[in-house]
């Protein structure tokens, strides 16, 4: 992979992981959610890092130390490797259970997460208590976008809805506005979670990323990411236009909250 220097103008630092990450929709999700953080301080975690993939991006933004959390050794130890000149560290550890101290982080990344795990409050509750007052947290879960809301909602009236019917069979949940079936958890639910452990939201914004077949049949638009940013770009407006008019429907909604 290109290195990706700190120092410097370099291409842009996502680019290495669009084909690696699911094409335009990783680059829009992953636009949108930087889009919320612009100078960064102190420490940062990263939870569900993988091989810490915003390590570079977050100390470029000012993070004076990165720490990358994943329950995956294998991601963990890639990570370490191709990191070891920037200030980081990589520490293999479930979401439920941190092992830092309170009160001892100043930003939190945890991006399509708590979809994975049973209790979606657990790791909030460790979230906060890491958290400095005042310390910001940015979360990304999968939500229904429109016309999957559509859709599942008329299939859940027939009769016909999947017993799982979410982006990944690993989820153990999917998130939507409207409770309209009991496999759906509303986002109003996990604000509520958040806010009961000391975490004022501040911003909610919804993903809409637009992948039409057409663009997913040409593997060049994947392969080779940095020749198609102007579509990307128009795409992301696009997006940025729909997110306006529904900002409740999403493919992704990224809630942005600050520890009180």
């Amino acid at each position: 992979m290109q290195d990706n220097s700190v120092n410097g103008e370099q291409r842009q630092w996502w680019l290495d992981y669009v084909p690696k990450y699911g094409g335009l929709s990783y680059l829009r999700r992953i636009q949108t959610t930087f889009s919320c953080i612009n100078q960064t301080h102190g420490v940062a975690i990263d939870i569900g890092c993988k091989e810490g993939r915003h390590c570079l991006e977050l100390i470029r933004r000012g993070t004076g130390y990165y720490i990358g959390v994943d329950i995956d050794a294998t991601q963990l130890d890639h990570g370490h490797s191709e990191r070891a000149s920037v200030n980081c560290a990589f520490i293999r550890a479930s979401a439920t259970r941190l092992p830092l101290a309170s009160k001892s982080v100043d930003l939190v990344l945890c991006l399509e997460v708590l979809e994975h795990i049973e209790d979606e409050e657990a790791p909030i509750k460790e979230i906060s208590r890491i958290m400095k007052r005042n310390a910001l947290c940015v979360l990304s879960v999968p939500s229904l976008n429109l016309i999957r809301f559509f859709i599942f909602f008329l299939a859940s009236k027939l009769g016909c809805l999947a017993q799982r019917p979410y982006m990944d069979q690993d989820h153990c949940r999917e998130y939507c506005k409207w409770n309209f079936d009991s496999k759906f958890t509303t986002l109003q639910h996990l604000r509520r979670i958040l806010e009961s452990n000391s975490l004022t939201i501040i911003e909610q914004k919804a993903c809409c990323v637009m992948e039409p077949p057409i663009i997913l049949q040409h593997l060049k638009v994947v392969r080779e990411p940095q020749k198609c940013i102007r579509l990307v770009n128009l795409l992301a407006s696009l997006g940025t236009a729909i997110s306006r008019l529904f900002k409740n429907f999403g493919l992704y909604t990224i809630i942005v909250a600050r520890k009180s």
